[in-house]
């Protein structure tokens, strides 16, 4: 990955009050160029199922 993907996922990280990184699902599928969200979620079950 290069350094402008890495700002772009840096630039929309979350932190928990436990100090755990996270990133919101909405904002991953718009970050990801998903035009909605109901497609990238169904991408995101497909890879919960496959796990």
């Amino acid at each position: 990955m290069d350094s402008v993907n890495i700002k772009i996922f840096e630039k929309i990280k979350k932190n928990s009050k436990n100090k755990q990184e996270f990133w919101s699902a909405r904002q991953l599928s718009k970050t990801l160029e998903y035009a909605d969200f109901c497609n990238f979620k169904k991408v995101i079950n497909d890879a919960q199922k496959s796990c």
